[in-house]
């Protein structure tokens, strides 16, 4: 199957999975901890309190980070929090490291993202069509996006650190020391701040050699209000010292001289500006002209897109640039200037200037992630020695298939234990703790019981890619409004049915979904027709 847009999907069900539950108090829990209380105050002095996202160019991700480096050591792992979410019991728990360079030693938590993973196992069990330059843009949007999510709430503002890294050239130790002595402040050469996306994202350039002669380019429409808008970006720009700008040949005759300065812009300019107002949106040929353009420059990184929306007006942003943050533009503060300035002159962190966040193809990450990284892991396993659960709670007499059934309400309301509109399912108990992701993170199924037949038991949950969704309509950021959520929904469903039967068979015999409408059907009923 097509691989299509991952990134988006794949760090949306990272952050409102695990992130945001275990950023917020990880400082305290690690200075609470009973080893940090027993640590010298010089040592506690190389103890980082952030999370190290690792970020591998050939997305192999490791459990254990002390199995691939002599230099890494375990410490202890730290018990956090726990919570109910998609109708499962989540028990949070995180590794703690020792990094060793040379005769010092430094200490932090981090791991690899296991949502990366699922582009390794995509491209290595040929699940979707990868090629080098199409694992290196996805690589690029989970980079730049998680760094974006991360930095944008405050439960996680400055707790996390995402560190690209080759993986085939650099120690993961010698990488994490480097990170963690900047954030301690105790590099000894201080070198100029550069912008933390800027030299991460050239790493992923298929063409690194590549020079720019430009490095700002500003398209926009021929509206009087939309030039003067084109007008006061560059104004500003040069007075702080960008003057290398491609600039539109005034009042063009010939309009392929506009077009050729497109191509231009995309062949010789590092940042191209896209103005996205009421006008430009008219201009159905400029809009055709700009995405021819920016097509071929896009997928080969040649160019980074800027639009800047003004959100007076419902403005509909086109399919290829859905992966690209937004600058909000305002007639009245015009805060868009500072922002445009501080991403092309990499002195500042996007999110920090309250942009917007796009949805990407949201469904289509979430299908691949839960797929590959999620079912794949858990299935069988997660279904066997039930009958140990059932020992625990004295009953010898019940029907429980060896089903794991994942719902789907179509209201998307899929927070805390499953549920039924007419209170026949009750939480009943666990199934066995198993541990797919990892030593310090166990991880189990809920089983459910019929309140009116109390010989009949089902395992099942939400499925947490919907509840992710419902999140990122709340949060109001992530490009899933009340009118999107659904048809994300149903694309959700379609897609993961499919690819679960086409990327492995065997093990989608465990499983069934189940797509219902809560508001008029009873799950309890849907249930149990399927197991009597």
């Amino acid at each position: 199957m097509p691989a299509g847009n991952v990134a988006h999907g794949l760090v949306w069900s990272h952050y409102a999975g695990l992130l945001q539950y275990i950023l917020p108090d990880l400082e305290n829990k690690l200075q609470e901890s009973e080893w940090y209380r027993n640590q010298s105050s010089t040592l506690q002095n190389h103890v980082s309190t952030k999370f190290y996202e690792m970020v591998p160019t050939t997305c192999t991700c490791h459990f254990d980070l002390s199995k691939v480096d002599e230099n890494i050591k375990l410490v202890t792992v730290l018990e956090l929090s726990s919570t109910i979410r998609g109708g499962n019991i989540r028990k949070f728990a995180v590794n703690l490291y020792s990094v060793t360079d040379g005769d010092q030693t430094y200490f932090c938590v981090c791991e690899y993202p296991n949502a990366i993973g699922a582009m390794k196992a995509m491209e290595d069990h040929h699940l979707a069509k990868f090629n080098k330059d199409d694992k290196k843009l996805q690589l690029a949007r989970f980079y730049y996006t998680m760094n974006s999510v991360i930095n944008h709430f405050d439960i996680s503002r400055n707790k996390a650190k995402v560190v690209l890294f080759n993986d085939e050239t650099e120690k993961v130790s010698a990488v994490l020391v480097k990170a963690i002595k900047e954030d301690l402040q105790l590099t000894e050469n201080v070198t100029p701040k550069e912008g933390p996306i800027k030299h991460k994202l050239e790493d992923l350039e298929p063409t690194p050699e590549l020079q720019y002669q430009y490095q700002v380019y500003i398209a926009h429409s021929e509206d009087r209000e939309d030039k003067q808008c084109a007008k006061e970006i560059i104004e500003y720009l040069e007075l702080r010292g960008i003057h290398s700008i491609l600039k539109n040949p005034e009042n063009p005759k010939d309009p392929e001289v506009k077009s050729n300065t497109l191509i231009k812009a995309v062949q010789n300019c590092k940042w191209f500006i896209f103005l996205m107002t009421q006008n430009s949106v008219k201009d159905k040929m400029l809009q055709l002209r700009v995405l021819a353009a920016l097509h071929d420059g896009i997928l080969k990184r040649r160019v980074r897109v800027i639009p800047v929306v003004d959100r007076r007006n419902d403005i509909y942003i086109p399919d290829a640039l859905q992966w690209v943050t937004y600058v909000p533009y305002n007639g009245q503060t015009k805060s868009h200037l500072k922002s445009l300035h501080n991403i092309v002159s990499g002195e500042d962190f996007p999110l920090k200037t309250e942009m917007l966040l796009p949805a990407g193809d949201v469904a289509n990450g979430l299908a691949w992630g839960y797929v590959v990284n999620y079912l794949r892991v858990i299935l069988p396993d997660a279904l066997k020695n039930i009958e140990q659960s059932f020992k625990n709670k004295n009953i010898s007499d019940y029907k429980c298939p060896e089903t794991l059934f994942i719902i789907i309400p179509k209201s998307c309301d899929a927070r805390g234990v499953v549920k039924d509109k007419n209170d026949r399912i009750t939480n009943f108990t666990t199934t066995p703790d198993i541990f797919p992701f990892g030593g310090s993170r166990p991880f189990s199924c809920q089983i459910y019981k019929f309140t009116d037949h109390p010989d009949k038991y089902f395992i099942g949950q939400y499925a947490a890619p919907i509840t992710c969704l419902d999140e990122m309509k709340e949060w109001r950021i992530a490009g899933v409004t009340a009118d999107t959520i659904l048809s994300e929904a149903h694309n959700f469903y379609e897609m993961v049915k499919n690819l679960m039967e086409s990327a492995d068979p065997q093990k989608a015999k465990y499983c069934e979904f189940v797509c219902f409408n809560d508001e008029t059907e009873s799950l309890a009923d849907i249930i149990e027709a399927k197991i009597c």
